[in-house]
């Protein structure tokens, strides 16, 4: 049985770190795409939806090409676990701190046009006053810092759960039985 290729905790966090930078351009391209475009609603659910299958594929294509460079196309399902979830770490942070960064120094103006628009297409769909008021209050708590930090914490916490489950099923590989 072959032995099995050792990568320094330091250099899989150092390499980890590195793409999850390259991860967080997905998101971050497709904020800016939407701020500049100012799509429709359903076009800004289609391009989420766009974003996170773009993020998801690229942590795994990433995290693949790690394991065949370093680890001799080997890895462990535990490594693959815990370097997925520094990559998916590292990206929505820094995808957070820009979007933080647009709506409260760019463009502090961004919530309430989105409250706007959100008012405005619910209206154009006959939904209850009610709802609406309920809707626009959710966006307006965007403005306040911590329930910013909050609703970003919650989005973090989500999509690291999807990766820690899926992403190492497709990332590690065990030696060869013979």
């Amino acid at each position: 049985m072959e032995e099995e290729v050792k990568v320094s905790t330091s250099e899989m966090l150092k390499s980890a770190s590195m793409n999850g930078v390259y991860v967080s351009l997905v998101p971050i391209v497709i904020a800016v795409l939407i701020f500049v475009m100012n799509p429709s609603f359903i076009m800004m659910g289609v391009l989420g939806i766009l974003s996170f299958i773009l993020t998801y594929i690229l942590v795994v294509v990433l995290s693949i090409k790690y394991r065949k460079e370093k680890l001799d196309n080997r890895m462990k399902y535990a490594d693959a676990l815990v370097y997925t979830l520094v990559v998916g770490l590292v990206a929505s942070i820094i995808s957070s701190v820009f979007s933080a960064f647009y709506q409260y120094v760019i463009d502090p103006s961004y919530i309430d046009s989105m409250a706007v628009r959100m008012q405005n297409f619910m209206e154009a769909q006959n939904v209850p006053q009610a709802q609406v008021d309920e809707a626009i209050d959710e966006i307006m708590k965007a403005k306040e810092v911590g329930a910013f930090l909050v609703s970003q914490l919650k989005s973090i916490l989500i999509f690291n759960l999807l990766i820690i489950l899926f992403a190492p099923l497709f990332v590690k590989k065990s030696a060869p039985v013979f």
